[in-house]
């Protein structure tokens, strides 16, 4: 089970949640790295607002899903949906494992 919550960033590589905890430190390079090289192979702050938004995410998925259900019960013949309810699906069980 993940940290319920909003997370947020701090320090540009540390993802906590509501109570304070760390959920996450991103390690690498800076966004704002001035070698181009640099800033290619990192990229730490951008990970960390990803990483930030995924309690966010996981909520847009399971309304979506639900969405979906309904649309496949009354629906049923549109093969699109059905690939859409099964993405949504992976995406979820991904957090629970």
């Amino acid at each position: 089970m993940h940290t319920k919550g909003k997370w947020e960033v701090f320090g540009g590589c540390s993802v906590k949640g509501p109570n304070g905890n760390t959920v996450a430190e991103c390690v690498g390079y800076s966004d704002k790295a001035t070698d181009p090289a640099q800033k290619a192979q990192g990229g730490r702050e951008s990970n960390a607002r990803l990483i930030a938004a995924a309690p966010a995410m996981l909520e847009a998925c399971e309304q979506v899903s639900e969405w979906l259900d309904y649309l496949k019960q009354n629906y049923p013949d549109m093969p699109g949906l059905i690939r859409g309810v099964r993405a949504a699906r992976a995406a979820i069980a991904q957090t629970e494992s």
